[in-house]
Parts: C-alpha cells; sequence; structure tokens
C-alpha cells in the first residue's frame, strides 16, 4: 500500500510504490522518482535493475508468471530493504566503566588515581581530551575502574556527557561542545600542587 503521507514518505513506501507501478520499467518513470526522493536515489536505480532483470524472461498476458514475478518482485524488494536497515544500525556505543560507581566507590576511585572528585568527574563526562592522556593514565585509570585501557580509551574519546554551557574553566567558558586540554582539567580542577604533579607524571 502506498504512503498516505506524501509530504514526507519512507523510504519503505517510495520503494514499494516504484515497485508496484505498472510503467517501473519506463526510464521517466525512474527519473521522475529520483527527482522527488533525491535521498533514496541509489535504492530506487538498484531495486529498478534488480526487477528488470527478474523480469527479462517473463511471458508477457500470462496470469501464472505474473504472479511469480510479482512475488519474485516483493521478495526481491523485502531483501534490498533488510540489507538497508542492516547498514543503518549504529554501532554499539562503548561501556561506562564509571557506571558501577557508587558516590563512596567514586571517591575511592578518585583517591586511587591520586585525584579528587572534581577531576575524577571531568573525566567521567568527557570533557578531557582523551588524546592528551598519556597511555599510563589510561592504563592507571583502566586499573582503577576495573577495565581495560582499550575499553576505557573508547569511552573517553566520545563526546562530552554535559551540556556545553556546564562546562566552565579558569580562563573563562570554553567554546561550545569543547573538551579541555589535559592542562587545562589540573588547572580547573581544585587540585593540589602535589596531585597535579602526580596526575601529570603518570
Amino acid at each position: 500500500m502506498r504512503s498516505t503521507d506524501r509530504s514526507n514518505p519512507s523510504r519503505e513506501d517510495v520503494l514499494m510504490d516504484f515497485a508496484t507501478r505498472q510503467d517501473r520499467h519506463a526510464r521517466e518513470v525512474l527519473e521522475s522518482f529520483v527527482r522527488r526522493y533525491p535521498q533514496y536515489e541509489d535504492e530506487l536505480v538498484e531495486l529498478a535493475d534488480e526487477l528488470a532483470l527478474l523480469e527479462v524472461d517473463s511471458a508477457p498476458e500470462c496470469a501464472a508468471v505474473d504472479q511469480a514475478v510479482a512475488g519474485a518482485a516483493l521478495a526481491q524488494f523485502r531483501q534490498v530493504e533488510a540489507r538497508l536497515a542492516a547498514e543503518q544500525v549504529p554501532p554499539e556505543a562503548p561501556a561506562d566503566p564509571f557506571a558501577a560507581l557508587d558516590p563512596k566507590g567514586f571517591r575511592q576511585a578518585a583517591q586511587e588515581l591520586g585525584g579528587n572528585v572534581v577531576f575524577m568527574g571531568r573525566l567521567r563526562d568527557r570533557l578531557i581530551r582523551s588524546e592528551e592522556l598519556s597511555r599510563g593514565f589510561i592504563a592507571r585509570l583502566a586499573e582503577v575502574l576495573g577495565t581495560t585501557a582499550d575499553a576505557l580509551a573508547a569511552f573517553l574519546a566520545g563526546p562530552p556527557r554535559l551540556p556545553a554551557q556546564a562546562l566552565y574553566k579558569a580562563d573563562g567558558k570554553p567554546e561550545a561542545r569543547d573538551k579541555w586540554t589535559f592542562a587545562q582539567a589540573l588547572d580547573g580542577s581544585n587540585l593540589t600542587d602535589e596531585q597535579k604533579r602526580h596526575l601529570a607524571s603518570l
């Protein structure tokens, strides 16, 4: 059935609309669909080619063959739709190694790292540029959190988990969505000089 919402039809509606048209083999029909739905151009062209191949050997004016062709066309459409849907599945997000920490565990982890809860919060919320963290730092933090260095690095490389307006540093608010440098995080997290030296040495 064709979509009743002509203003913003789904990909499935557009492809089904094309596949069930009697004049779908006419080049101008394909071109018309592509002009109306340029976002589906590749899918429309692929479906048109596959339907044409399926019907090359079909005999005209034969009800039994027409039924078989229709069934094959619908099956082919479903295969294309399933493949396209599978390709659009988003990658699984890295596991949050901080998720299992209650407030007490969070404080203990901060102490084991040699920092404080403010600095640990910056790490948890991915406000520090992960590319500026040394391998030794990531390895030590992974040990504290009970995870692997690779899993932790993948998590820290994600976008900040706080809105841009919540970011603050000593010399002013950073631009929207910016992460802090490691040095800015050390200076803006109420760390003692000894804690800063320790964290910088990891």
